[in-house]
């Protein structure tokens, strides 16, 4: 991941929280409008930095939460390790607490979740 730069970071991102977007609609019937919104406007780095900055966790984290399926958050995937450069230190904090509020593990998430191939290249 070391000659990777932030911009290929980012459409990795994108590429994330899409394939997340869809599998919620398959799996739970749930389509995030306003993300969506906010996906095509700011795109995934820009929407999840104003999402963060926000006070309170927005309604997807809820209905997210409802459905036992906090994986497939925003929150959860701005803290695993490859996508953490994107972020600054503060937002990373905001999205580890949202997630831990809910008592959702996300030191175990993080060792549960294979790095993709891209993170990985040039690393063996």
């Amino acid at each position: 991941m070391m000659g990777m730069g932030h911009d290929e970071i980012a459409a990795h991102f994108q590429a994330d929280m899409k394939g997340a977007v869809e599998r919620m609609r398959l799996e739970i019937g749930y389509h995030p409008t306003v993300f969506i919104r906010m996906l095509a406007q700011y795109g995934a780095v820009g929407a999840a930095r104003r999402l963060l900055a926000s006070p309170t966790a927005q309604y997807g984290f809820e209905k997210l939460f409802e459905h036992r399926r906090l994986a497939e958050s925003m929150e959860a995937f701005v803290v695993l390790p490859w996508y953490q450069p994107l972020f600054t230190w503060e937002e990373l904090m905001v999205a580890e607490d949202r997630l831990s509020l809910v008592d959702f593990d996300v030191a175990a998430h993080r060792a549960s979740t294979p790095p993709p191939a891209w993170a990985v290249e040039g690393q063996a």
